[in-house]
């Protein structure tokens, strides 16, 4: 945030961030961004920010928060806190659910709703396959047939465990692959710089577990392979998040490539689910059809 405005100050409320301030003395930055329960535990234990004094408050990714334990208490305990004559309250939401909407009409009081429709959320130029690989050998395999036959900018593999994104980076790795690993074994310094290197093209391969599931704004973004498919934690079709994956994917008007790895019938029915969701054919290939694919390039 305001990389080109300097003199905006900004602090970032975060676990384990570099941020230093004086307890009980209010922050001098105008804004903060940061997870709920550092925001609540530097507005009630620190006292370093006064919700009775904020003008305008943003909650993020809402239909997150009704899933994580104890983030929708909290920010409804926060919202409760502010001063609603002083106050603008905005919320935003990837998908609006019955749930995100009983969510909502607890944090704002007599919204403007604005809605996108969910077939506007997919970009029409991703190409969406499935191929059935039921083990890491055929998954591999998979992998150098795309890297073989077509022409890719950035790529970004989505993994569901740090054990499998980092057996997969160093195998990538060792076939000169240029790759980095982005997971929750990461600190958030790690992670910002890490981020920072693939926007900056420095690798061409971020392998990535639940920590991008949200997305990142990188604009030549070509190729999104879900290694192994978005799930809840009940283990459930995660929409949302397949939704974020592939979106960076083909901007701007250039073609763009999703493949998605089923390795079981779960695996197979969370991809027909997302499929019919969204309203958007995810079409089967063998690992020998993808070098019939070079030919959309030409």
């Amino acid at each position: 945030m305001a990389q080109f405005l300097p003199y905006i100050k900004i602090a970032y409320a975060v676990r384990n961030a570099a941020t230093t301030y004086v307890r009980r003395q209010l922050l001098s930055e105008p804004i903060v961004t940061g997870t709920p329960r550092t925001v609540e535990d530097w507005c009630r234990r620190q006292r370093v920010i006064d919700l009775s004094k904020l003008r305008v408050c943003c909650v993020d990714e809402a239909d997150v928060m009704i899933t994580t334990e104890g983030f929708q208490k909290t920010c409804v305990d926060l919202v409760r806190s502010l001063n609603p004559s002083i106050c603008q309250m905005m919320l935003f939401s990837a998908t609006y659910s019955d749930e995100v909407m009983a969510f909502a009409s607890e944090i704002v009081k007599d919204p403007v709703v604005l809605r996108l429709k969910r077939e506007k959320q997919t970009l029409n130029n991703i190409r969406q396959f499935f191929i059935r690989c039921y083990d890491p050998e055929q998954k591999y395999h998979a992998i150098e047939q795309i890297y073989a036959y077509l022409p890719l900018g950035q790529a970004m593999i989505f993994c569901r465990t740090k054990a499998t994104a980092r057996e997969l980076a160093v195998r990538m790795a060792s076939q000169q692959h240029s790759v980095r690993e982005l997971t929750g074994a990461l600190d958030i310094e790690q992670r910002a710089s890490v981020i920072r290197q693939f926007r900056d093209r420095v690798f061409n391969v971020l392998i990535s577990t639940k920590v991008t599931d949200r997305g990142i704004d990188i604009e030549d973004i070509s190729l999104v392979i879900n290694y192994d498919m978005p799930v809840t934690v009940d283990f459930k079709p995660d929409y949302e998040t397949y939704l974020h994956r592939i979106a960076p994917c083909g901007r701007f008007g250039k073609l763009g490539y999703t493949f998605n790895f089923i390795g079981s019938e779960k695996d197979f029915n969370t991809m027909k689910a997302i499929e019919e969701y969204f309203h958007h054919p995810i079409v089967e290939i063998t690992i020998d059809d993808i070098s019939n694919l070079e030919q959309d390039q030409e």
